[in-house]
């Protein structure tokens, strides 16, 4: 009976050593996981620090750095991440981040790589953008973009080496992409003027269509002057 209790009490020592920092991490929810902090416009901002690595006629590939900060004291590693990322409510790409380590008390940069835009995506995006913004706004690059990351991050808890549960910790972060951010590329840029140009006639377009019809204006017709005798 003693060395069972020992064993059992071992057992659960080692589970709550293997939990204490995931349940940190969790605890500390968006605290400790964002987008990549860049300067923009004089300030710091949680804006991704976005990098094209290719573009072609048809679409625009970028990956999106996201900050993990282990608050613990202990080193841990995820199973994996799975991410979901869309921009103005429309869902863009999803996908999964094989197993990564992550340091104590250290930020680690992870990056969602390969997420895949189509200019006839982008085309939709920026058309609910310069609706909300203003045409001019988008037309110089000034509006931003809201850009949504659902994150699905998956922790082993182990005895022995055996994975015996998996706890989950789901995050989603919130930004807004500067229009111009995503012109880096000379053939980007090409299609995203070409895109933005387009948006904006459809946008002034439905306004058109909405305004109410004023009827036409008439001459009132004034009465014959009275004859003089």
């Amino acid at each position: 009976m003693i060395i069972l209790l020992i064993v059992i009490g071992a057992i659960g020592y080692t589970i709550y050593q293997k939990y204490s920092p995931l349940a940190e991490l969790a605890s500390c929810g968006n605290n400790c996981i964002d987008y990549k902090k860049v300067r923009v416009a004089q300030y710091e901002t949680s804006v991704p620090d976005i990098k094209i690595t290719n573009a072609d006629a048809d679409k625009l590939i970028i990956d999106v750095p996201i900050i993990i900060r282990n608050p613990s004291a202990k080193d841990t590693e995820t199973v994996k991440i799975d991410f979901d990322v869309s921009m103005e409510g429309k869902h863009l790409t999803k996908g999964t981040i094989p197993a990564y380590e992550l340091p104590a008390k250290q930020n680690t940069t992870i990056l969602i790589k390969d997420v895949v835009i189509k200019y006839e995506e982008l085309g939709d995006v920026l058309q609910t953008v310069a609706a909300r913004h203003g045409a001019e706004m988008v037309r110089e690059g000034k509006a931003n973009i809201s850009m949504t990351t659902d994150l699905l991050i998956y922790f082993p808890i182990e005895l022995f080496s055996i994975n015996i549960y998996t706890f989950t910790i789901p995050i989603q972060i919130e930004t807004e992409v500067p229009v111009d951010m995503l012109k880096q590329n000379e053939e980007a840029k090409k299609q995203i003027e070409e895109k933005v140009m387009r948006s904006i006639k459809e946008v002034q377009e439905k306004i058109k269509d909405v305004l109410p019809t004023l009827p036409n204006e008439t001459t009132p017709t004034l009465p014959p002057a009275p004859t003089l005798p």
